[in-house]
């Protein structure tokens, strides 16, 4: 073989390799970091990650959050669940003050959050969030909605 086509067939199996072994690795294993912080800014998003065991397994669980839903900053607060890295639910502050059902696959998540409250002194109005998964908690966060 010519030197040329040598160097780039190690070249395609050096990246093979390491794109394999990255696939591989080792998988994570912590578990509840509790409660969380997520701080929006107005225009992006903000998420918090944590993981709990539920029905004997460790699941990854994501919420985001953004100041508002709609263009150019107008519209209600908004929150993202997520877990693993499945399907994702963005939802309107308001609609997950009782609880919203989110269908899992085979498991039933619930996102509840707190109304929007601003405290004295504070210009950041905020609330809390949690997301149940079959009736345990995946991950919780306080949220601040900065930029509004």
């Amino acid at each position: 073989m010519p030197p040329i086509k040598i160097s780039s067939l190690f070249v395609c199996l050096m990246g093979a390799s390491a794109l394999t072994g990255c696939a591989v690795g080792p998988q994570p294993t912590w578990t509840d970091l509790g409660p969380g912080g997520i701080a929006t800014k107005k225009g992006q998003i903000a998420c918090y990650t944590d993981a709990n065991i539920i029905d004997g397994k460790r699941l990854e669980g994501t919420l985001c959050a953004t100041p508002s839903s709609g263009f150019l900053s107008d519209g209600e607060p908004t929150v993202i669940a997520r877990m693993g890295y499945g399907q994702k639910y963005t939802l309107e502050l308001s609609k997950t003050l009782a609880g919203f059902e989110l269908p899992f696959g085979d498991k039933k998540g619930v996102l509840k959050c707190n109304p929007m409250k601003t405290e004295p002194g504070k210009t950041m109005p905020e609330s809390f969030c949690t997301l149940t998964v079959n009736g345990q908690k995946l991950v919780s966060a306080k949220i601040l909605f900065g930029g509004m």
